[in-house]
């Protein structure tokens, strides 16, 4: 990696590598307000005497690590890669995609359960029955939740088909919690940790765009970079 990528030496190059994963308008107003802040500490070490070299290379420093600030800007504002994914989501293909990914985790699970859990006191056929009767349940949901934000602004259309995703993701953990006496506690603690993992992932996500200004959610060719 370039020094220059580890320690930027100018504030358009800390402002390059803070904000390369954001959308262009959070970009813009990120950049806006961190120009601003600049060039107030550098204004304030002018007054304490520094010469004007030594000022900006102090308010520079003051900025933090720029790899850091890229970190918690992209936890703040829209990164162009969930940009993608809202464009993918509001589109008919998007349910396709997470209902075939739930699909696959939903059989790896019932796999799970009924090949590697013979310590259960009831037949396989009564978990099959359960297992299939949770994914017709869940695909009926989703098939619902599709139809419901059909015609809804993006948004509005996003956050349901998240909370979609979120049901499916409930009905795998449902899956394991019926059943942990069939498992073994650190087969158990995995196969809980990866839907426990990916609903707390789309509730931040969720929260993430509710709060979104409009202008990120605009459909543009940024989308595409």
């Amino acid at each position: 990696m370039l020094p220059s990528r580890l320690h930027p030496q100018t504030l358009a190059a800390w402002l390059d590598i803070a904000t390369c994963r954001l959308v262009p308008s959070a970009q813009t107003r990120v950049r806006a307000e961190i120009e601003a802040h600049y060039a107030e500490a550098v204004q304030t070490y002018l007054q304490n005497g520094q010469s004007e070299s030594a000022a900006q290379t102090a308010a520079l420093a003051d900025l933090g690590n720029a790899r850091k600030a890229a970190h918690r800007f992209c936890r703040q504002y829209l990164t162009r890669s969930e940009a993608r994914g809202f464009r993918n989501v509001t589109q008919s293909r998007g349910i396709t995609v997470s209902t075939g990914m739930y699909l696959i985790a939903w059989f790896c699970f019932s796999y799970v359960i009924l090949k590697y859990s013979p310590r259960s006191r009831l037949p396989d056929v009564f978990w099959g029955s359960f297992a299939f009767a949770t994914l017709a349940v869940t695909l009926l949901a989703t098939i619902v939740i599709h139809l419901l934000s059909r015609n809804e602004p993006p948004r509005q259309k996003f956050l349901w088909r998240i909370f979609g995703n979120m049901v499916q993701m409930l009905n795998v953990l449902g899956m394991m919690i019926v059943a942990p006496h069939r498992m073994s506690p650190p087969l158990l603690a995995l196969a809980m940790a990866i839907p426990v993992i990916s609903i707390i992932g789309l509730y931040l996500l969720q929260r993430k765009f509710r709060s979104a200004p409009d202008e990120d959610l605009t459909p543009s060719s940024h989308f595409d970079v």
